[in-house]
């Protein structure tokens, strides 16, 4: 079994000739860690044995108290609730300089956890990373393929402008948000299902500001070229389009190449992908615009990202494997039931 715990002990025993019962102990462990590991042990028994508990559960309860020693059970009624009380709990072991970490194969949890401890400044280390769909640059991908095979909607489409990578040179962005509030405001009003290039240029008309006018012409000149086709056409097409449009939405009326979308290491993985995709379409047959969501969100999903950044030397996150070789001070348990 690859992945118990005494594997590599069993394979160098068997290398040099020894019986696993041959080799003593390394450690003077307390009694309550002893007791521990057994309770443990017993608990995580598999279901085709649990009935030996009414034979080994009573020899066990003499030593309970010691097994459970500083061992605390929080039970959250929401996932919400779970998080913040796991970030007090690691927050508290900062303020007393004891090193902490969260063990959860929750991915979820786990940035929950993050982002409840981003209130104290506490940037948890944490080995999982983050899956590229989360990231901003897998956000506003999304937010582009979202446009294909469908009818533009004020939602879809306040949505796309509002994002940071839309239009994100430095010198254009303070402009690009203060007409997308605007617009979204005269979208509201009219509570249309569907809009048309040609209603969007109307309603930016009655502002007679001509920046605006050049602002909705470069909108339009974007979504003229959004692909309605609901009907199935080479993958290699949708991923030049697709790269196509987000870059064009990214570089903003300039055209500048010195926008955010493919920098930092989330951007550089999601060009990455647009690069294996690229080289992997031809396989890939025939997909509609639905189809290429879906394949989009697979990829992006099964990918995650390691932002370079300064986490906090006391605090980490870990999956069960990392957990199986390092240590901490305080351990909270999550997301394992």
């Amino acid at each position: 079994i690859t992945d118990h715990a005494q594997t590599a002990l069993a394979r160098f025993c068997d290398t040099v000739g020894l019986r696993l019962d041959q080799v003593s102990e390394w450690h003077n462990a307390a009694t309550s860690i002893i007791n521990r590991n057994e309770l443990i042990s017993l608990a995580l028994m598999p279901a085709p044995v649990t009935y030996t508990w009414l034979e080994r559960g009573p020899r066990r309860a003499p030593h309970l108290a010691e097994a459970l020693d500083k061992v605390s059970l929080i039970e959250a009624p929401t996932r919400k609730e779970e998080a913040a009380a796991i970030a007090l709990c690691l927050r508290k072991a900062v303020q007393d300089g004891r090193k902490s970490a969260l063990i959860t194969p929750d991915r979820d949890l786990a940035r929950r956890v993050a982002a409840e401890m981003s209130r104290w400044a506490i940037l948890p280390d944490d080995s999982g990373g983050e899956p590229l769909h989360l990231t901003p640059p897998g956000i506003f991908l999304r937010l582009v393929a979202n446009m294909f095979g469908v009818e533009l909607t004020p939602k879809s489409l306040i949505s796309l402008l509002k994002h940071p990578l839309t239009d994100s040179c430095i010198h254009e962005r303070i402009s690009h948000l203060q007409y997308t509030r605007k617009l979204e405001i005269e979208l509201r009003k009219g509570r249309a299902p569907e809009v048309s290039l040609e209603h969007l240029a109307g309603l930016v008309a009655k502002w007679d500001d001509p920046v605006a006018e050049r602002w909705i012409v470069w909108i339009n000149s974007i979504l003229r070229d959004i692909d309605k086709n609901r009907q199935k056409v080479p993958l290699s097409h949708w991923v030049s389009l697709h790269r196509a449009m987000a870059e064009a939405i990214a570089a903003g009326q300039s055209g500048s190449d010195q926008n955010e979308l493919w920098r930092k290491d989330a951007g550089e993985k999601a060009r990455r992908m647009f690069d294996e995709l690229a080289r992997e379409a031809d396989a890939g047959g025939t997909l509609t615009a639905a189809e290429y969501r879906a394949l989009l969100d697979t990829v992006q999903q099964a990918q995650s990202e390691r932002e370079a950044a300064i986490t906090h030397p006391l605090v980490s996150i870990w999956g069960t494997l990392e957990a199986r070789v390092q240590g901490a001070d305080l351990v909270v348990l999550g997301g394992l039931n």
